[in-house]
């Protein structure tokens, strides 16, 4: 794996937006700090999850999206409030197939303008997909059919495993091992195969994005964490042979009954692998989010929408 001289991370969606708490790391900066519209607005929270990621080496420099958002105008219009250009991107990832990670997709890439943009999915963000509630499977939106994709000027490209972009700086997981005791799945998920709702706890489509900078270590993304942001981390890890961690960023999935259990084992894990900065964000949920900020002070960082990290 390459390494990076430079990361800056701009999130575009989340479900959180505070620009008025104080922070006192420098490389921390709200968007009141950085954006230099001639009249500030602040950007819009959805139920969601987008970033902005680019990776510098020297003079060389790469932008890539994870994920799009929930809906259909939420990246777009808050990058224009950022005054980010969407055209500066070189590839999109997907996280996985949950309309709360694609729902701003075909906008991005419209946006963006581009033929043959490169879209890194996974083969079963395809799959009609659903959750159990109350006795019966209520279905999930959707992924936007193939030709829609293309239409819309991507390119798309099915990886199960790691794939390599911003030349060779940040990489994709491919599918995500489970090897925690604790971290189960997806109990009610379901997923729609041969006429007949099945139960898919796994997410197998489920991975993030890493990389790793010069002097600080692996910076590790998740979208939604279904594998278990524990065995994320451990993953990128051992497909990179890289074991110092500097940060963790993004939905940790320890919202919910069924996984409101799993915040305190999840919680003393990643203090073992002892980060230098954790940003649990979206589906991670407060309960998680203020388990993080009481056992690790020093590291936890509140997310907000328009939130820039400038890691060198």
């Amino acid at each position: 794996m390459r390494v990076a001289d430079r990361l800056e991370v701009i999130c575009l969606v989340d479900n959180v937006v505070d620009d008025l708490s104080s922070e006192p790391r420098q490389w921390v900066e709200h968007p009141r700090d950085w954006v230099r519209t001639k009249a500030f607005h602040r950007p819009h929270a959805e139920h969601g999850f987008s970033l902005l990621i680019r990776a510098s080496k020297g003079s060389e420099s790469h932008s890539v999206i994870f994920d799009a958002g929930s809906t259909e105008t939420g990246v777009v219009e808050n990058a224009k409030l950022l005054g980010v250009d969407l055209r500066e991107v070189e590839s999109l990832v997907l996280s996985h197939g949950h309309r709360d990670h694609w729902g701003g997709l075909l906008a991005v890439l419209r946006t963006i303008g581009r033929d043959k943009m490169p879209l890194i999915l996974h083969p079963d963000v395809f799959l009609k997909r659903g959750r159990l509630r109350r006795g019966r499977v209520e279905s999930y939106s959707l992924f936007p059919r193939m030709k829609s994709l293309r239409g819309a000027g991507a390119k798309t490209i099915l990886k199960s495993t790691p794939h390599v972009l911003a030349g060779g700086m940040i990489w994709t997981t491919g599918e995500i091992p489970h090897r925690t005791d604790f971290e189960r799945g997806h109990p009610s998920h379901r997923v729609f195969v041969k006429g007949k709702w099945r139960r898919d706890p796994w997410l197998r489509d489920d991975n993030a994005l890493l990389a790793n900078v010069k002097g600080k270590g692996l910076v590790v993304f998740s979208g939604c964490a279904h594998a278990g942001i524990v065995n994320t981390v451990l993953h990128a890890q051992t497909i990179t042979g890289v074991k110092r961690v500097y940060g963790i960023m993004g939905g940790f999935h320890l919202a919910g009954r069924d996984f409101e259990p799993l915040i305190s084992p999840t919680v003393k894990a990643i203090e073992q692998i002892k980060p230098g900065a954790v940003v649990p964000c979206h589906c991670t949920g407060w309960r998680g989010i203020h388990a993080f900020a009481a056992a690790m002070p020093q590291a936890f960082i509140q997310n907000s929408v328009g939130n820039r990290y400038t890691i060198d």
